[in-house]
């Protein structure tokens, strides 16, 4: 039998591996995560799913019509703020939009018991650093004229002297570049020629829409996740490749559709929570197929608890999404998230006494207790072990 569907989805805690053949049968797999290199979970998962089908993995993938990939390796290299440190150029007067954030930065994003406690709140953490911001000589007006040419020798001169401070990656962001992008344009010409080597992300490329400091933070957390997701998807593309994988690897994204991994090197903003929405996407189809148009569906994994609305059938779509404390312009699938999943912490509340659950997580190591790994801390996954939820001869209840 040939022509198998797989998809993989690193979360947290667990990749796990679905594969579908040629008569709609389902194998499921899983493996632990590997934060350290994602792409090693991905291939470990890859093999159980193997297996499970009596199958080395270089015949599996060599037998795969098709494969996709949600993955939280872009999220959590912001979340963790390990990503790239990023040079903004913008134009003259510009400059500090992200750092004013539309005057919300402090309470954006944030539970309602922070809103309410203002002295409780604080602006994000940045990410570009003021002195990382280079204002350069260019304007385009509201009808996407030109009214002041773009100076070129300021744009390498920011350029060189960003990256001799030490900065790894650009993002260009314009005022009413999305109405008339001639001057990013250009400005990837020259970054192109001087630097060919740099990751550059450009506002007009990502966003078309009006909102200069949404167009630039999206441009932004873009190059700050550029490099690690360029390294990523190559070097799963070559670990596939050499295990006989010889089709396209699809991306989810958060609006709810795939994108090839090439484009993913570009773009990879747009796998940012992608994860959580194939769950979604899913639960809309079963509801189609079984009539029930309305659904609230929910995910708990092994770090979070995911929660969506499905109304008349269709998932409800954002066209911005806040990342940390951060707007971005970024169409994307309706989930809320909390830190309660199998692995949450349980600890007591030092000023109130009362037990709480998450949202720190043990994560994929060393994991709960009961997994024998050195976790120390018990959580939901040992409390249902525990409480008898769980059966302690098999593997989440399998066999």
């Amino acid at each position: 039998m040939s022509g198998y569907r797989v998809s993989i989805d690193i979360g947290g805690t667990f990749t796990d591996c679905t594969i579908v053949d040629a008569g709609q049968a389902v194998t499921i797999a899983k493996a632990p995560s590997t934060p350290s290199d994602f792409s090693k979970g991905f291939i470990d998962a890859l093999r159980a799913g193997a297996a499970a089908l009596d199958l080395d993995l270089g015949e599996l993938l060599r037998r795969t019509a098709r494969m996709s990939h949600g993955t939280t390796v872009g999220i959590n290299a912001v979340v963790s703020r390990t990503g790239a440190r990023v040079g903004l150029i913008s134009t003259a007067g510009h400059g500090d939009a992200l750092r004013i954030l539309n005057n919300t930065g402090r309470t954006n994003g944030q539970p309602v018991e922070r809103i309410l406690n203002y002295a409780a709140s604080s602006l994000p953490d940045r990410f570009v650093r003021r002195e990382d911001t280079i204002e350069v000589t260019e304007r385009i007006d509201t009808f996407g004229d030109v009214v002041v040419a773009l100076d070129e020798d300021e744009v390498l001169a920011a350029a060189r002297r960003l990256l001799d401070q030490g900065v790894q990656t650009l993002a260009v962001s314009y005022l009413w570049s999305h109405l008339n992008p001639v001057h990013e344009r250009r400005t990837r010409e020259l970054l192109d020629a001087a630097h060919p080597d740099v990751y550059v992300s450009y506002g007009s490329e990502l966003a078309t829409r009006i909102g200069e400091y949404p167009r630039a933070a999206t441009a932004v957390l873009n190059s700050y996740i550029g490099p690690l997701m360029r390294d990523y998807v190559t070097r799963l593309m070559d670990q596939l490749r050499e295990h006989g994988y010889a089709e396209r690897l699809l991306f989810a994204q958060c609006d709810g559709g795939l994108i090839d991994a090439a484009d993913v090197i570009g773009r990879p903003v747009m796998t940012l929570e992608s994860g959580p929405v194939g769950g979604v996407i899913a639960s809309a189809r079963a509801g189609a197929q079984t009539g029930h148009p309305n659904i609230i569906a929910a995910d708990m994994g092994g770090t979070t608890f995911d929660v969506s609305v499905i109304a008349e059938g269709e998932p409800l779509v954002r066209d911005g999404v806040v990342v940390e404390q951060h707007d971005l312009f970024l169409r994307m699938v309706d989930v809320e998230s909390v830190g309660a999943g199998g692995g949450s912490l349980a600890w007591i509340d030092p000023q109130s006494g009362a037990l709480r659950v998450g949202p720190q997580s043990a994560g994929a190591v060393p994991g709960p207790v009961c997994y024998g790994r050195g976790g120390t801390q018990a959580t939901v996954t040992d409390a249902d072990l525990v409480l008898g939820l769980l059966n302690p001869d098999n593997f989440l209840g399998a066999g």
